[in-house]
């Protein structure tokens, strides 16, 4: 009898890239297939200005909810200069805004759900011009491109055991509230549902994510239509790059034979979100989530923020009055007690600025990958792999 190995693919959607991992147990780390590519939202960009806007155009959005960002402000700019009529599904309106009346006030006409029938007629197109028409399907979870490449890869995607995917989500607020607040608050009441908090209280199994979070819910919604059996992980992209730290921590053990000292501070120096964990034991014990390019123009913040932060000492609202989110703190222990700094994500280079000593995380090799194999490593533990 041949034993199938396990097999996980886990994404992380990022700003600027898709980085993917299929883990195999039967392979070293190392020898796993994984690629990084620009976002669908980045491709979208991308074909958007590589087109002639001289004579008015109209421009047809269907889809889920992703993430808008520049995409949202191009859309926006053409609508403003006169360029293109934008016509959006109600789904898809959710990436320019959290209120569809403000996505209306910005000039959008918001239609009746549908599929366009262009798509219906190429299934596996996201992006298609007809004439002097654009049509978009908003998506980032890509079934036919996945489903495509593994299968050129001698890979069968619908026998793996699980999907894992993150991407970032502030949730859906009223106009009048800060989705930085919101964000924070949605992350404060995951934390306070076990005391102290485990970093798996993150991820979410199927039907598990709170309503609040569209962006990762879309992405459920795509695993579920396109692999309805499928075991799967959907998840905010910050915490799975702590795990990803954990996972160091784990790779550090082998390659050693010693775990690295504890409690350690773990930092994910993203594009645009920092995160900071103090664990032990796989337990949070303070938490706060501030934004990279903060850090980036005063690198001295960073290092002051991350002693008082240690000590119990930065407040939740200092790191909102600095352009943050908040801070959480179960049992700080103080910054003389901090073992070990593990730091990732595309932004690590902060930390080059400062007199900290820190582990620069790359668990199998490649800093990219600590948010799909931080997921593999929550998805292994969760679903008893």
């Amino acid at each position: 009898v041949i034993m199938r190995m396990p097999k996980i693919l886990a994404i992380d959607i990022g700003m600027g890239t898709s980085d993917v991992f299929l883990y195999d147990s039967g392979k070293n780390m190392e020898n796993c297939i994984k690629f990084v590519v620009p976002t669908p939202l980045r491709r979208y960009l991308k074909m958007l200005k590589g087109i002639s806007f001289e004579n008015k155009r109209n421009i047809y959005i269907c889809g889920e909810t992703i993430g808008g960002g520049p995409l949202a402000h191009k859309l926006t700019t053409l609508i403003e200069d006169g360029k293109a009529d934008v016509y959006i599904t109600p789904k898809a309106a959710y990436t320019v805004k959290n209120d569809h009346d403000e996505v209306r006030d910005m000039g959008y006409k918001i239609i009746d759900e549908t599929i366009f029938d262009i798509f219906k007629k190429y299934p596996a197109q996201n992006f298609i011009i007809d004439n002097d028409d654009i049509y978009m399907r908003f998506t980032e979870f890509e079934a036919p491109f996945l489903r495509e490449f593994f299968a050129n890869s001698a890979e069968n995607i619908d026998e793996f055991d699980g999907i894992c995917v993150c991407a970032q989500d502030h949730g859906q607020c009223k106009k009048e509230i800060s989705d930085r607040i919101h964000r924070f608050s949605e992350f404060r009441k995951i934390l306070n549902r076990e005391t102290p908090p485990s970093p798996y209280l993150f991820c979410n199994k199927n039907g598990e994510i709170p309503g609040t979070f569209l962006r990762l819910t879309s992405i459920e919604n795509a695993i579920s239509k396109s692999f309805p059996a499928m075991k799967s992980i959907v998840m905010d992209s910050s915490p799975a790059a702590l795990l990803g730290c954990l996972a160091y921590d784990d790779e550090h053990f082998e390659l050693h034979k010693q775990r690295l000292e504890q409690p350690y501070l773990m930092v994910n120096m993203g594009n645009n979100h920092a995160i900071f964990v103090i664990a032990k034991n796989e337990r949070i014990l303070a938490f706060y989530e501030h934004h990279s390019w903060v850090y980036d123009e005063d690198p001295a913040k960073l290092e002051s923020h991350i002693r008082n932060f240690c000590d119990g000492a930065l407040s939740s609202e200092e790191v909102f009055n600095d352009e943050g989110n908040g801070a959480e703190y179960f049992d700080p222990p103080g910054f003389k007690n901090i073992k070990n700094i593990i730091v990732t994500g595309p932004n690590r280079n902060i930390f080059a600025r400062t007199s900290l000593k820190v582990h620069y995380s790359a668990v199998a090799g490649d800093m990219m990958m600590s948010g799909p194999i931080g997921m593999i490593k929550a998805f292994k533990k969760l679903y008893g792999l």
